[in-house]
Order: C-alpha cells, then sequence, then structure tokens
C-alpha cells in the first residue's frame, strides 16, 4: 500500500506556511481513500497519519518542533522557526477556541535530562497586562496543552454520556421490537 503526501502551501505576511493535513493511501493503481486530520473534539495520537503537520517558515531561521493539543483552533505538530513564542504559535494554530483556559497553558519541555520541565503560564495577563513573562519563547520539542474550561469539558462529557444514552435506548428498542 503506498502513502501519498497531501501538501498545501500559504504565504501569508511574508510567512510560508506548510500544512501536510492528511494522508491518502492509494490501494492497487485507481483507488484512493483519504484520511483527514482529526477535529479539535478528538484526541491526537502523535506520530499516526492522521495527526496535521503544519511547518512555518521564516526567512533562513533554524526550525523547531512543536507540539500543540487541546482547544486551539488547528492542534498537531508545528516546525515553527527558532524565536517562536507562545502567542506566535497559537496564532498560527488559529488561536485559542472559546472554551480555551487561557488562565492554565502548560508547557511540557522536553529536555535531555531525565526529569521533564512543565510550566505554567497565564495568557490572560499577557493579554490585559501586556506581562511579557507569560509568553515565553518555544524550545524544540516542547508540548504545550491548551486546557478547556470545567463547566465546558462537563458539558462535553454530559454530550457524550446522552449520545451514549441515545444508542442504548435505540438497541433495546430494537431488541425489544424484534423479539416480538
Amino acid at each position: 500500500m503506498k502513502h501519498i503526501l497531501i501538501i498545501a502551501v500559504f504565504i501569508i505576511q511574508g510567512l510560508t506556511v506548510i500544512v501536510l493535513p492528511a494522508v491518502a493511501q492509494q490501494q492497487g493503481s485507481s483507488s484512493t481513500t483519504i484520511q483527514t486530520a482529526p477535529g479539535t473534539s478528538q484526541p491526537l495520537q502523535p506520530g499516526s497519519t492522521n495527526m496535521p503537520i503544519f511547518n512555518v517558515m521564516r526567512g533562513g531561521e533554524i526550525q523547531i518542533d512543536i507540539n500543540l493539543w487541546g482547544f486551539v483552533g488547528s492542534p498537531g505538530h508545528y516546525r515553527v522557526p527558532g524565536s517562536t513564542s507562545l502567542v506566535e504559535l497559537l496564532s498560527f494554530a488559529g488561536g485559542p477556541t472559546a472554551s480555551a483556559r487561557l488562565v492554565d497553558i502548560r508547557i511540557v519541555h522536553a529536555d535531555t535530562a531525565a526529569e521533564k520541565r512543565v510550566e505554567t503560564y497565564n495568557l490572560e495577563a499577557y493579554r490585559d497586562n501586556g506581562d511579557l513573562t507569560q509568553n515565553p519563547l518555544l524550545e524544540p520539542g516542547d508540548t504545550i496543552f491548551v486546557s478547556g474550561r470545567a463547566l465546558d469539558v462537563f458539558f462535553q462529557a454530559i454530550g457524550i454520556i446522552t449520545n451514549i444514552m441515545v444508542i442504548i435506548t435505540a438497541l433495546i428498542s430494537f431488541i425489544t421490537f424484534t423479539t416480538k
């Protein structure tokens, strides 16, 4: 089975953004199926073929790999310039969603040491007061987690439970109907 990479290239205000959002699997010579990247409501699986990869280039700067997960417009794996800040990365990803908790953004640094460093940032302090300490430069291998507000996460869980209950009710009704 062959894998064909689908590439989209955008040039936005002097930056070149290359998006690799899907992998096509070619079976034989005439049939092609597309596996698209998951939406923000689905968990990302790093290293899988369905995880979107974004490449942002600025001049001749060295690129670093960053993972962005959670409540943002386009979570995924980003290759960004070495001088990219947290706010720039979130901007490349379409910004935080309405459900994002900006007071609790966590960065897990992929240090070579046995222990990983985890830092928490408050982008509301950056937005409201211009506190630059809350907008760090990213390091190679960082993973950024943008959590959601507890109430929104609760409502998502209730929605999932409701959908499961509807399916169970439909199955019970079907079984009851077919056994009579």
